[in-house]
This record gives C-alpha cells, structure tokens and sequence, in this order.
C-alpha cells in the first residue's frame, strides 16, 4: 500500500509518520505515541481497512483520530 501511494501521489512514509508523531506529542502533552498506532494511523492514510483489538484504556481510538489531526482539511467519519 505504501509503494502505490508513493506512485500515486508522492507518498513519503516518514514524513507521514514523523508528522503523526509530532503531532500526537503537541496534542496530547507530550506523551508519544505507540508504535503500533501510527502504524494503523498510517494505514488508514495509504486506504487499507484496519481493525484493531487490544484491552480498555489502551489507545485505541487515537490512531482512528491521528490522520484526522495532520490533515485538517480532511473530513473523516470515524464508527467506534
């Protein structure tokens, strides 16, 4: 997915990725992200459908919220 996003339109993955981290550290005071979510972040941005499963309090729905933030021009409907 990310080899026909970088085709497609220029998709540069660490510059999305460094971009969803920093943005996650600017919003949520300064906490970090997991791994794990800005790798479903950054596949929600190149198109996959994701699932995620993992306990309450987790994080969960940050990676859902993530794209939402680096591309606020963007409208995104988010079905938790």
């Amino acid at each position: 997915a990310r080899q026909a996003a970088k085709a497609s339109r220029r998709y540069d993955s660490h510059a999305t990725r460094q971009a969803l981290e920093n943005t996650f550290r600017d919003r949520i005071r300064g906490k970090a992200p997991h791994e794990w979510q800005v790798d479903v972040a950054e596949a929600l941005m190149v198109g996959l459908d994701c699932t995620v499963i993992a306990g309450t309090g987790s994080g969960k729905t940050m990676p859902f919220v993530m794209p939402a933030l680096v591309e606020a021009e963007k409208m995104y409907f988010i079905i938790s």
